[in-house]
């Protein structure tokens, strides 16, 4: 059930069962819950437990959160520039290139993260939705975030486009 985790184990040898039920889970903390089920039942049983594995949700999600964070830092530098007129002038056809290279770049970046986040964890961003909420929210703003930042990009191309004397 995506959202939550049990984790169960039978002891015949001490007539004991141990069920252990989270109402949270994810892929990227999977290897943590497992170890929390299997130390209760090494503890149980008289065994010695071992360390948790560090859990990187906090990694992934912290990653994600300053890519996300720099992007919007950008946007409002980048707007900023465009609103006070502060875009350097340049000609049709350089405006043109750069607009096409940002749209080029962000679309490029666009379908890395997509196809990243496939590669990654076998599953695309639909899937990712029932088992990483979390993670898939913070790649839909990524992408949003990377959307509007070629936008503005090629705004501020547009804004300092000038015609070259002489050309009609």
């Amino acid at each position: 059930m995506p959202g939550y985790y049990t984790y169960v184990s039978l002891i015949p040898s001490l007539d004991t069962a141990i069920v252990v039920a989270a109402n949270r889970y994810g892929e990227i903390e999977a290897d943590r819950l497992a170890a929390v089920g299997w130390n209760l039942t090494t503890s149980v049983t008289g065994g010695r437990t071992s360390e948790l594995p560090e859990s990187s949700a906090s990694t992934v999600l912290g990653a994600l959160a300053a890519i996300i964070a720099t992007l919007v830092v950008g946007i409002g530098v980048h707007s900023v520039r465009i609103v006070s007129g502060r875009t350097p002038q340049r000609t049709r056809g350089v405006v043109v290139v750069r607009g096409v290279v940002a749209v080029g770049v962000g679309t490029a970046a666009a379908v890395a993260v997509l196809f990243g986040l496939s590669a990654t964890t076998g599953a695309g961003l639909s899937v990712a939705g029932r088992w990483a909420p979390d993670v898939a929210l913070l790649v839909w703003v990524l992408l949003v975030a990377i959307a509007a930042a070629a936008v503005v990009d090629v705004l501020g191309q547009v804004v300092g486009c000038r015609r070259v004397r002489g050309a009609q």
